[in-house]
């Protein structure tokens, strides 16, 4: 039983088909088997009861007939109707013949062939003297043939003893054929009955033999059934007690390892619902920290916008003030040079005017030279006139005169002369600071070149940093996209990780329905 419980179902299945095939067929192999022997009672029946009889009836309507014919014989006048009945008479005895041939040859007892035996000698006897009367009638001796057929104790008593033995032959055929159909009767009764208890034990051993596979078979599947409604119900706690090797205990295998799958999904479903929720929280919290974020990097990014946009303007307006100044650097450099060439100018005019002073100062120092020589003179015409006395006297006041002029020549020459070396001095001093000027101017000068050089240095870098600050500016503009679209994306996260965390909370009820069983050691299962 227990091999036949771990067999596949289809050979269960295969070996019930063959048991009731078998059973079946042995049903009808007993039943072809009474059927052939019903039939060769009825066969036997027919050929040893039914046939002879047909052949005794042969026989016993052959023998009237050629009692008839041969009384008509003896009645006929001529001789042509005495010839064609003598030829049906003959016909008549062939027939008989033939009829007793064949009863003969289905005659197997022994009884029966005594009494067949009986009637060849009646009917010989009887064939003798019918052929004695036959001769006188073909012989025209109907006289004597008339004698003989109507003798009593002669053709009479064989013709009525030839009867007898031809009813004997019925009456034993009858009879044993009675015996015989009560013996197929009762055979078949009997069949009957033997079919009657082979087919109930064969129905009743289907009947089992069904009940038994059935059960085999549907036993597991109701297991199976309960437990496939208890896992549908969410009760994943279930045990299922099916050891059999079949496709059924394959099914139930099969559906422990699901069952255990769907138990170890559901808790992990059950677990990670848990971080999942505490995750979707954080999602939550983070991306509404990151929208808030988002927000005032939104309004930070406005402020550097605008911040960016007045430093734009403010250094376009440098780079304008840069261009005036490199403008006005130009004109003062223009003007410095020209002043340095003026400075220059001067100078060279102050050293010819200090040539000339010297030159002057020399005409001065030979004007008191003469102015001293005019006094010396002056003094020495005094002294001549004081001794010349009174006619010396207007030579006195002319030379006093002179003299006087002399002096006052002499203080001119000399105030000129300290005016000229003041002039000089101051002339000196004055070129040292036109030439500490003229240096000055040319140091401002190649200050000034420096400094335009540098301004429009400035210039450029200054239009550089409009263009760059221009860059600045949109990609600021860009990132405040980016940042706004952060800020929709943040705040669709936020949303999302409500919506997340609504629904771990769902999954987490939904898993909460399931009755799941306890697992084992995690690390000892694994999904098949």
């Amino acid at each position: 039983m227990f091999k036949l419980k771990n067999l596949k179902i289809g050979i269960k299945l295969t070996i019930g088909f063959a048991l009731v095939a078998l059973i079946v067929g042995s049903v009808g192999i007993i039943g072809s088997y009474n059927i052939s022997k019903m039939a060769r009672l009825d066969k036997e029946l027919y050929d040893y009861v039914s046939v002879p009889l047909y052949e005794t009836g042969i026989i016993s309507e052959s023998s009237e007939r050629q009692e008839y014919y041969l009384i008509r014989m003896n009645l006929a006048t001529e001789k042509q109707e005495l010839q064609d009945l003598y030829n049906k008479l003959k016909e008549e005895i062939a027939i008989e013949d033939n009829a007793a041939k064949n009863y003969g040859s289905m005659i197997l007892a022994k009884d029966g062939i005594e009494i067949f035996k009986a009637y060849e000698t009646a009917r010989n006897s009887h064939r003798d003297s019918l052929y004695k009367i036959i001769n006188l009638l073909v012989n025209d001796k109907k006289a004597e043939a008339s004698i003989l057929l109507n003798q009593r104790e002669g053709y009479v008593k064989l013709h009525d003893e030839k009867k007898v033995s031809i009813n004997k032959l019925k009456d034993f055929k009858l009879n044993g054929g009675k015996i015989r159909l009560d013996s197929n009767q009762s055979t078949a009764t009997w069949l009957v009955w033997y079919m009657n208890i082979i087919s109930a034990i064969s129905v009743v051993v289907a009947i089992l033999l069904g009940i038994l596979l059935g059960r085999m078979i549907s036993k597991p599947l109701q297991v199976l059934r309960e437990s496939a409604n208890n896992l549908a119900s969410g009760n994943l706690n279930v045990d299922i007690d099916i050891d059999t090797k079949d496709e059924v205990g394959m099914l139930a295998r099969a559906f422990i390892n699901m069952r255990d799958n769907v138990n170890r999904v559901l808790s992990d479903i059950n677990s990670s619902s848990e971080q999942v929720e505490s995750g979707a929280r954080q999602v939550s919290d983070v991306g509404a920290s990151l929208s808030q974020g988002a927000t005032e990097q939104a309004s930070a990014i406005e402020q550097l916008t605008a911040s960016i946009t007045e430093i734009d303007l403010q250094t376009k307006q440098n780079e304008l003030n840069a261009r005036k100044a490199k403008e006005v650097t130009d004109n003062v450099r223009k003007n410095a040079i020209e002043g340095t060439e003026q400075m220059e100018s001067m100078l060279s005019s102050m050293e010819q005017i200090n040539l000339a002073s010297e030159n002057i100062s020399k005409i001065i120092k030979v004007i008191d030279d003469i102015a001293f020589q005019t006094n010396i003179l002056a003094l020495n015409a005094a002294v001549e006139a004081a001794r010349a006395g009174q006619h010396g006297k207007g030579f006195a006041v002319v030379a006093e005169e002179v003299r006087n002029l002399a002096v006052r020549s002499a203080d001119a020459a000399k105030e000129t002369t300290d005016m000229i070396e003041d002039s000089m001095a101051k002339t000196e001093g004055g070129m040292e600071v036109a030439k500490s000027t003229a240096s000055a101017l040319k140091n401002i000068a190649d200050g000034i070149q420096e400094a335009s050089d540098m301004v429009t240095t400035i210039n450029i870098a200054t239009g550089e940093q409009a263009v760059a600050i221009s860059e600045i500016n949109k990609g600021i503009e860009q990132v405040s996209d980016v940042v706004q679209n952060n800020s929709a994306v943040a705040e669709e996260s936020a949303s999302a990780g409500e919506e997340l965390y609504s629904q771990a909370v769902m999954l987490r009820q939904m898993v909460g329905k399931f009755k799941l069983k306890p697992q084992k050691n995690r690390g000892e299962d694994s999904y098949e």
